[in-house]
């Protein structure tokens, strides 16, 4: 059984890699398409923590710069597109960490001290911490338009 947690958990962190590398190269690509604007262009943003006038001097841009972002995200992700797809993914992920704390629970070992059973709970409750995220993350995408 302890074999099985592992093999979930490497599978698990391959998963969040393969993720983390698909968002990062569609990230860079829409990255080299901002590059070509004219040099018509005025605004700058300036590195942060580079504003003589300190942290509230650079507020104002910093703001804007988050704005900017959020809207190369949305851009990105095509929530309105995607919607259903979203959704499954959240509804999924959802069952497979309710899957996940059953496993933890039933692989308890009672005879085990309480360092170990502590980390088990751990676990169980970082994963419906988890759920709670995907439940936000739902709100979030059923708001889109």
């Amino acid at each position: 059984m302890e074999k099985d947690f592992w093999s979930l958990i490497v599978l698990i962190g391959l998963c969040l890699i393969i993720l983390y590398l698909l968002v990062a190269v569609f990230l860079k690509k829409r990255e080299g398409l901002e590059n070509n604007t004219n040099a018509a262009s005025t605004t700058k943003t300036p590195a942060a923590g580079a504003s003589p006038d300190g942290i509230g001097g650079n507020a104002a841009n910093f703001a804007e710069l988050i704005k900017a972002k959020s809207v190369q995200m949305q851009d990105a992700l095509l929530i309105s597109k995607y919607r259903t797809d979203y959704e499954n993914t959240i509804i999924n992920l959802e069952d497979y960490c309710n899957l996940m704390m059953l496993y933890q629970m039933l692989t308890l070992n009672l005879n085990g001290d309480a360092k170990s059973t502590l980390e088990v709970f751990g676990v169980i409750n970082a994963l419906s911490n988890a759920k709670k995220s995907l439940n936000e993350t739902m709100q979030f995408v059923d708001k889109q338009t």
